[in-house]
């Protein structure tokens, strides 16, 4: 499971380059993250290690995502509702 850094980093990522079809530069990362360059390199390099993406350091535009999503992370959150599916309160007392 990735940690809060790698987990926006790569929806950081993931998002832009969807949106811009290019990689973020560093000035515009260090905004979105707010974090400074070594510790996005950080994040960076744990990513590349657990295969989520390829990246050839220094350089943000060499990033290729192979994964946009978190693999372990879970498929579908479990809500359970409060009231019950019969209740009528909802309707007549708001």
């Amino acid at each position: 499971m990735l940690d809060d850094l790698e987990r926006k980093l790569l929806r950081v990522l993931s998002n832009y380059s969807h949106t811009h079809r290019s990689m973020p530069i560093e000035r515009d990362l260090k905004r979105m993250m707010g974090r400074k360059m070594p510790v996005i390199n950080l994040g960076l390099s744990g990513l590349q290690q657990k295969g989520y993406l390829e990246w050839q350091p220094p350089y943000l535009d060499t990033i290729r995502i192979k994964e946009a999503w978190d693999r372990e992370a879970p498929a579908t959150l479990k809500v359970t509702p409060r009231a019950k599916t019969n209740d009528t309160r909802y309707w007549t007392e708001y």
